[in-house]
């Protein structure tokens, strides 16, 4: 777990899935531990490629939040 509410905070425990590199866990800065290459690293070997995961939806809804002010 990578946390950022005050400072960064990172958390491990159990066992580590199979394709995990724990060597990115040793970096001494701890937003090195986990960042968006890392995360794609470890989709493309869950089988899932980040840049076509929404390729295949053909129908879909999108939804905008917005503020409204005084």
């Amino acid at each position: 777990m990578a946390l950022k509410e005050d400072r960064w905070t990172f958390f491990q425990k159990g066992e580590p899935l199979p394709f995990e590199n724990m060597e990115y866990y040793n970096n001494r800065r701890i937003k090195d531990r986990i960042n968006f290459d890392i995360i794609k690293e470890y989709m493309l070997n869950l089988g899932i490629d980040f840049y076509k995961m929404d390729s295949s939806i053909s129908n879909c809804t999108t939804f905008i939040r917005t503020e409204w002010g005084d």
